[in-house]
């Protein structure tokens, strides 16, 4: 939702589906017992690992405090780039189930996708290497992999830079 702060800043504010939390456990737990009859069915061993793993972070994506973070961890990773913009959170408007972030304006990657041929094969290109350093730039420096590369998490800007969004869920490796 677009708001503006009392100090009249744009920002943009997630808010969490009251209950979401509850109706994750539940489909996770059923997926859970369905991952565990095919691992051993499949012999699997790691199968209920992966499993747990993929839960934990399922889980930690509910805590908007924790994704303002993981957000300020990649931002750290991504200004080595700086065609690539990082939009921070407003720390005294963010809550477990509230997170609040500078607006960006721009068009999503998904919305210049379903354009398709329309967009020229010079923006394409320019997308495409704006898309290769979102990615490879903050992992490759710092170890910080974006791990929700949805097109609808990537707003091309005015300015020409890009814009990367939801830090739900994001893996700091060694």
């Amino acid at each position: 939702h677009r708001a503006v702060l009392p100090d009249g800043r744009s920002v943009a504010v997630k808010v969490q589906y009251p209950d979401i939390r509850k109706a994750m456990k539940a489909d996770l737990s059923n997926l859970g017992a369905m991952v565990q009859v095919v691992s051993r069915g499949a012999g699997l061993s790691e199968g209920r690992a992966y499993f747990a793993e993929l839960r934990d972070e399922l889980m930690k994506e509910l805590d908007y405090r924790d994704e303002a973070a993981r957000g300020g961890t990649y931002a750290v990773a991504a200004r080595k780039t700086t065609d690539l913009f990082v939009p921070a959170a407003v720390a005294s408007h963010t809550a477990e189930k509230v997170l609040t972030l500078e607006l960006v304006e721009g068009e999503t990657l998904k919305e210049v996708l379903a354009r398709g041929l329309s967009v020229p094969n010079a923006e394409r290109m320019r997308i495409a290497r704006l898309l290769i350093r979102a990615i490879w730039v903050p992992f490759l420096t710092d170890g910080v992999i974006h791990a929700d590369p949805h097109p609808g998490n990537f707003i091309l800007m005015p300015d020409g830079r890009m814009a990367v969004l939801d830090f739900g869920s994001v893996k700091q490796l060694s």
